[in-house]
């Protein structure tokens, strides 16, 4: 059996939903896999209807574990089972482990990750073998509507820690930036309500300073709205704030400040329902978006397991 650990915690996250989504596509593919969770009863709302097992670990299985819990790593070392780790962030890797310690003194035979920033880092850091599994998008949310957008900035409330000093600023230059354009908090939206509000929204702003696909970001552009923000590190590779294949509003990440002179021609223009300007970096980032299929990321994991089962 295989079995993707999935912490007992009710909260909306891209890489909770995204353990989910593995097993629902190995069970549909005719493997043999379940969610773990600790607690019996325990179900993450608005997943897919998926097998659950609680707590049970049973010789052979193989269990993947998410990288920021090396306390369940070191916990089941030693059990007679194969263990594989998914790493959705590259942030968590080293924040979450003991001093002088790594995966392989947990026994971890390989990493599944999902960019290959972080494989890069895993590979380089500690020497395991990496996969990279392809992030699908759900196209049947996240698409470019054919009218109009609305005057709308949003953010996600729980990466939002510096909007509040960059709403400042912007309002200080001019408060219309604040006053004519709703900003909207995404928090405990289901994701048909949150990627709704994507698809209408004109401008996605991402000031998390840690991501490790700038997923949110990829599900902004795939709708057509512009992007604005840091590339959060790991998206380094995916974000591009100059040059022909700029697909967004870019500055670096933690400046807020210069995020706010970058920001100012952009809401400038929306003040004035005038976005001509900004309209090869909307196709540039729908382009950008085009690999992140669902078709991509089934191939991938089912590729994945077979070479590794």
């Amino acid at each position: 059996m295989i079995l993707y650990h999935c912490p007992d915690i009710q909260m909306k996250c891209a890489g909770m939903s995204r353990l989910y989504r593995h097993v629902d596509i190995l069970n549909k593919q005719g493997f043999h896999a379940a969610i773990l969770h600790a607690n019996k009863g325990f179900v993450l709302n608005d997943q897919p209807d998926v097998p659950i097992q609680y707590g049970v670990i049973k010789e052979d299985d193989i269990v993947v574990i998410p990288e920021s819990y090396p306390g369940i790593m070191h916990e089941i070392k030693d059990y007679p089972i194969r263990r594989f780790a998914i790493a959705l962030s590259w942030s968590y890797l080293f924040e979450t482990l003991p001093d002088q310690k790594d995966w392989r003194h947990f026994n971890i035979e390989r990493a599944m990750v999902v960019s290959p920033f972080i494989g890069k880092l895993i590979q380089w850091s500690m020497n395991i073998p990496v996969h990279l599994i392809i992030a699908g998008l759900n196209e049947t949310l996240y698409y470019q509507e054919h009218t109009p957008k609305k005057n709308w900035i949003c953010y996600i409330q729980r990466k939002a820690e510096l909007v509040p000093y960059l709403k400042r600023i912007l309002y200080a230059k001019n408060p219309h930036y604040i006053n004519k354009i709703q900003w909207i908090a995404l928090e405990n939206y289901s994701e048909n309500d949150y990627a709704a509000i994507i698809r209408q929204s004109l401008i996605f702003l991402n000031l998390s300073t840690a991501e490790g696909l700038v997923s949110s970001c990829l599900k902004a552009m795939r709708c057509g709205t512009i992007v604005a923000g840091f590339n959060s590190i790991g998206g380094v590779d995916t974000l591009k704030g100059t040059g022909p294949d700029q697909n967004c509003v870019l500055s670096q990440t933690g400046d807020y400040v210069s995020l706010s002179y970058a920001l100012a021609p952009l809401l400038d223009d929306l003040l004035c329902g005038n976005l001509n300007r900004w309209y090869p970096i909307i196709a540039n980032g729908i382009s950008t978006t085009k690999n992140f299929t669902r078709e991509a990321e089934e191939k991938s994991l089912v590729l994945f397991w077979n070479q590794h089962i």
